[in-house]
């Protein structure tokens, strides 16, 4: 009698857990959970185009949603009206945006979505070199993995691209000695996502967007674990350094003011073919020698070009800041920053020297 009882209960147990199961299906297949959205203008209006899983035509690939209305806000309410199912917004992970409204400003986007606390801090924020609505179209009928938010996240961990999420922007929007950055992405031939190079703002709005090759200097200015390619000439022939580790330091100085910056960098010599570069040992020097100076002028060019666009993408003014209890903002980004003297040390490492491939 107690094993047909205890049977009876497995099976009613069992029983449950299925029913429990096929109801979780059931709700996932009645909401439209949002993934990736894309703000673009139209003339005084805001275009949103979003990509959500679609669990029921296409076994959970992307489909894709359209809206506009005037601020980010209304076109997601008007993705609620327009829906025969309900529509989450607490896993969407990538939020893209046109060069046009970055340069307008993002922080009324931003704001809105810092309103819900359902979305993580983790959440990628990015520019698009075309419009936001042709990226997110790419990702019709593509599988999760390729959103913006996995592709970006894989190159932060191998050091291709410098950090950035929602996190990093607000720190960086709201403080008084640093500006935001973010991640840029644009289309290849084939029409998938990639990342183009990297966006530094002035607060909240867009300034200059940084190539792939200026990307890698500024990931190392930062001190950033950091893995790329930069091109250089030796003997009138062109080589590219494929970095293994960067490592940076970096020292202000108050009268004058200047701003100090060494950097260490190990890496591999390979020709244009793809190929691993032999060398004589005794030449090692004086590739390295090149490099470095090559890479000194890149770096202080940068750091140019960042300071005579009024931004400070870099945080120097932080560095100021912390180092001086007197400082104000004001007067460091009128009077300081403008003239502020750059010094790069470089220090290059050949891990290939004598060998080749």
């Amino acid at each position: 009698m107690i094993k047909v009882t205890l049977l009876r209960l497995v099976i009613i147990l069992f029983s449950l857990l299925l029913l429990a199961g096929c109801g979780n299906e059931s709700i996932v297949n009645r909401i439209r959970i949002l993934s990736a959205v894309g703000f673009d203008r139209e003339g005084e209006l805001c275009k949103g185009t979003v990509a959500y899983p679609n669990y029921i035509q296409r076994k959970g690939s992307l489909a894709i949603l359209k809206g506009q209305g005037k601020e980010p806000k209304l076109i997601m309410d008007q993705f609620e009206r327009e829906s025969p199912r309900k529509v989450k917004y607490n896993k969407v992970n990538s939020i893209v945006f046109s060069q046009a409204i970055a340069r307008e400003g993002i922080y009324t986007a931003v704001s809105t979505i810092i309103r819900d606390p359902d979305l993580g801090n983790t959440l990628l924020l990015a520019v698009s070199s075309c419009s936001a609505e042709k990226l997110i179209e790419s990702l019709d009928h593509q599988e999760l993995e390729n959103l913006p938010f996995n592709i970006v996240k894989q190159n932060m961990a191998n050091g291709g691209v410098p950090p950035s999420n929602l996190h990093l922007f607000l720190h960086d929007y709201y403080s008084e000695g640093k500006d935001p950055s973010m991640p840029s992405l644009s289309l290849n031939e084939q029409r998938q996502i990639q990342i183009h190079g990297y966006a530094l703002f002035k607060k909240d709005r867009l300034r200059i967007v940084l190539n792939t090759n200026e990307m890698t200097l500024f990931g190392l200015l930062q001190g950033k674990k950091v893995r790329g390619e930069l091109a250089f000439n030796y003997k009138e022939h062109q080589y590219v350094l494929s970095l293994l580790a960067g490592r940076s330091s970096s020292k202000t100085q108050m009268r004058p003011a200047a701003f100090r910056y060494d950097i260490n960098v190990d890496g591999n010599i390979r020709n244009l073919e793809g190929n691993r570069m032999s060398m004589d040992p005794s030449e090692a020097g004086a590739l390295s020698s090149c490099i470095e100076g090559q890479l000194k002028a890149q770096l202080l060019a940068l750091l140019k070009k960042i300071q005579a666009n009024d931004m400070d993408s870099l945080g120097i003014g932080e560095r100021f800041r912390s180092e001086d209890r007197n400082w104000k903002a004001s007067v460091f980004y009128k009077k300081v920053y403008p003239t502020l003297q750059f010094n790069v040390n470089v220090n290059v490492h050949l891990k290939n020297s004598g060998a080749g491939e």
